[in-house]
């Protein structure tokens, strides 16, 4: 089972994009089966990959290759579960 990360800008936000949205995706079932969303300390800034990874630790996943950059605002990235101790989950 694999799973992929999706970020883009909240379209709530209108014209300045303030808030990053997180899904995860089980890419076997096409599935969304986790989403988050994170502030942005300024607009025009998207999150550091720190920030972003700190967001997917929250939703209990980590990431497992680099972001991909499609454009300036939606980034990929592949992911896996996690336990708050670290190890890795088994399906």
């Amino acid at each position: 089972m694999g799973f992929n990360v999706h970020l883009y800008p909240d379209p709530n936000d209108g014209f300045v994009p303030w808030t990053e949205v997180f899904e995860v995706t089980d890419t076997s079932r096409g599935e969304i089966v986790a989403s988050d969303s994170e502030v942005r300390d300024h607009p025009e800034a998207p999150l550091s990959g720190d920030r972003r990874d700190a967001v997917l630790a929250r939703l209990g996943f980590r990431r497992t290759g680099p972001w991909d950059y499609a454009d300036e605002a939606h980034v990929d990235a592949p992911c896996e579960r996690f336990e708050s101790g670290g190890a890795a989950r088994s399906s």
